[in-house]
Formats: structure tokens, sequence, C-alpha cells
């Protein structure tokens, strides 16, 4: 059922993706116990030719899975990452809103 409801949101997102995509850098932050998924990711990003920054953990936040999170003016890029991995993507949350670009939080389900 997850399905369904994020390809609800993604109708929702596709309404407001007008923005043009500005290719920003891509950060990886492992949010599992799986050594070495985060390298894994970033090696599939960069193969697609997306810049990639800080690669390296999460700790201390708990995310339910995967996600490509954005600040203003980045969505159509999220949206562009977030379908070449097959995950969803949403606005920056607290903790990852120190990084500049696109974080990439990765779970036990891209392994």
């Amino acid at each position: 059922s997850t399905r369904k409801e994020s390809s609800a949101a993604s109708d929702v997102y596709k309404r407001q993706a007008d923005a043009p995509d500005t290719h920003p850098l891509v950060n990886v932050l492992n949010n599992s116990t799986v050594q070495g998924l985060a390298a894994d990711v970033a090696n599939r990003l960069t193969s697609t030719g997306n810049p990639t920054g800080t690669v390296g953990n999460l700790p201390d936040v708990e995310t339910p899975q995967s996600m490509v999170y954005y600040s203003p003016g980045e969505e159509a890029a999220a949206k562009r990452v977030a379908n070449q991995l097959g995950i969803n993507y949403g606005p920056k949350i607290p903790a990852v809103e120190h990084y500049p670009g696109l974080v990439v939080v990765v779970t036990q389900d891209l392994q």
C-alpha cells in the first residue's frame, strides 16, 4: 500500500516542480546498520552524472525509509535523483538542513 501513497504524494509534487533542475551537490548519509551503503549509493549517483558531496552517516535520527531531502528551489533535482534511486523525496528535515544541496538519507530498503 506504500506505492499508492507515494504515487499520490508524487502527483502533488509534480504540480509544484516547475523550477529548473539546478544539478546541486548530492550528499549521501547512511541511516542504517548496513556498512558501506552510503558509499554504494554515492557511486550509483556519480555514475549517472550527479556531483556528490558528503558521504557519511546520519546518527541520532531514525528515518523510516530512504529519502531525498531538498531545499527550496531544488525540487526538480530531488525528483530526478529520487526517480534514479526509486525512492521518495521531500523538504529537508532539521537533521540535514545544514548540508548544502540535496541530501539522500539511505536506510536498509536501498540495500
